[in-house]
């Protein structure tokens, strides 16, 4: 669809929050929340943003024009020249992403979406009129909770909150759908200050005779947190945990082992919800190489293919790991190669050595640079080689596709050790190595330098 130059254009506000969704599809057709991506300016340039799924890390980032088919109706974008946005997507919307002064924004083209994008800003401005600050808010929480307050301030903190939502609908309409939704995450927050209240109960901070009127509350809302719509919130998410956690509570009447987690999400929860929260669990045991590990069968266990996958991943990178040298690297078609032996395989060459990642934004920013520092030495003894320090094998793979890095000089780290040899302590970061294979600069200047033009100009001069 072309956009008209005259049509009105409303710039989405900003709002840091992070959601949950998406997925890409090769046809179009098969999905009815369907966003076109334009870049209405420079149609062949990149913007830099990143579209984030909360159930895996990597983020995806576009050239455009490029178009996406989505799964959920709320999805979190970081424009990283301007700010973070929100918006709700429904059937065959259109959004246009646009440059302006070096800073990308959304336009939207309904209003009644751009009302719904706007109202999450709009909410924590009138709850927070000089600003949220997580730490004060938990110290006032903890305070309250001591003084046996907290149950009523979260009862007037739901209810504002209903309230700024019915005041903004009268002067800017929402949908149905979309209160509902609000109406729901507030509920959920307001459970999270009760289980919070609860678990100081069953650590006998506070008063134990709340208890039973606690467990009441809590067991009426069950239903709430086995809504896969929800699992675009933070809020809704972190709840989840919390509550399946108050599930094993009730019985043991202590802190649940990751074990315990786990055997009451598969009794207590279904669908997508399930999943999510099967995967978190198990990722920590793993993280916690939790000895409970060998009694899981995750793959049963769990529906959603991407988290399976990702799981096999990581279990892929730690048996690398744990078998290999530290040096050992990975390459696209998952065999092995030494370090060393890549210094030696560009003997007689400059070596360019980019450390770098895909969930890494500054790491993404250079690349298009390093292209260009790579066009530019074409057919003279040099090379540039990229490693990796993903995790996750797939997101790695993806981030070379999207980045156009030649598989033939692109490696996947094993060992993390292996950056500490190199006394690598974050990234970008870059190495040079002269046509002996010898390291000749630890701390090699970035490709969109001119210095390092310098100092490979220098280094392919000696013989």
């Amino acid at each position: 669809m072309n956009i008209s130059k005259n049509r009105n254009i409303i710039i989405i506000g900003a709002i840091a929050i992070i959601l949950q969704g998406f997925q890409l599809i090769d046809n179009p057709l098969k999905r009815k929340n369907y966003i076109k991506i334009i870049n209405s300016k420079h149609k062949n340039d990149k913007v830099d943003f990143a579209i984030y799924s909360q159930l895996r890390e990597p983020s995806i980032y576009l050239t455009i024009p490029e178009e996406l088919v989505l799964s959920n109706n709320f999805y979190f974008i970081e424009i990283h020249q301007g700010n973070d946005e929100v918006f709700w997507c429904r059937d065959s919307f259109e959004y246009v992403i646009d440059i302006n002064n070096q800073v990308a924004q959304f336009i939207c083209l309904d209003s009644v979406s751009q009302n719904e994008t706007r109202f999450f800003h709009y909410l924590m401005e009138k709850l927070y009129p000089r600003g949220y600050y997580f730490p004060e808010e938990l110290r006032k929480q903890m305070q309250l909770c001591r003084e046996g307050r907290l149950m009523d301030y979260t009862q007037e903190l739901y209810e504002k909150k209903k309230l700024i939502l019915d005041e903004y609908h009268e002067k800017h309409p929402v949908s149905n759908v979309f209160k509902e939704i609000c109406q729901n995450i507030f509920i959920i927050e307001k459970l999270e200050n009760l289980l919070f209240i609860y678990n100081r109960s069953l650590e006998k901070q506070i008063d134990m005779d709340v208890l039973p009127k606690l467990e009441e509350q809590l067991l009426n809302y069950k239903h709430l947190y086995q809504d896969d719509n929800l699992l675009f919130s933070l809020a809704f998410r972190i709840g989840c945990r919390s509550y399946n956690n108050f599930l094993v509570m009730r019985e043991t009447h202590k802190k649940p082992e990751l074990m315990e987690e786990y055997l009451s999400v598969k009794n207590n929860f279904k669908g997508q919800v399930k999943d999510y929260l099967l995967y978190s669990i198990y990722r920590q045991m793993m993280d916690k190489h939790d000895l409970n590990l060998t009694r899981i069968d995750f793959d049963t266990d769990c529906e959603n293919e991407l988290l399976k996958n990702d799981i096999g991943d990581v279990i892929y990178m730690n048996k690398l790991a744990k078998n290999s040298a530290s040096d050992i690297l990975v390459r696209q078609d998952s065999s092995i190669i030494k370090f060393a032996d890549i210094i030696k395989q560009h003997e007689g060459k400059v070596i360019y050595v980019d450390f770098w990642a895909s969930w890494c934004e500054p790491c993404r920013k250079c690349l298009p640079a390093s292209r260009m520092l790579h066009e530019e030495y074409e057919g003279k003894d040099i090379v540039f080689v990229y490693i990796s320090k993903d995790k996750n094998y797939s997101s790695w793979i993806e981030a070379c596709k999207q980045e156009k890095i030649d598989s033939n000089v692109s490696y996947l780290l094993v060992n993390p050790s292996f950056t500490k040899t190199l006394n690598i302590t974050g990234i970008p970061h870059y190495l040079l190595f002269d046509r002996q294979g010898n390291l000749v600069d630890r701390n090699a200047p970035r490709p969109d330098s001119e210095e390092i033009r310098d100092k490979i100009d220098s280094l392919l001069e000696v013989m």
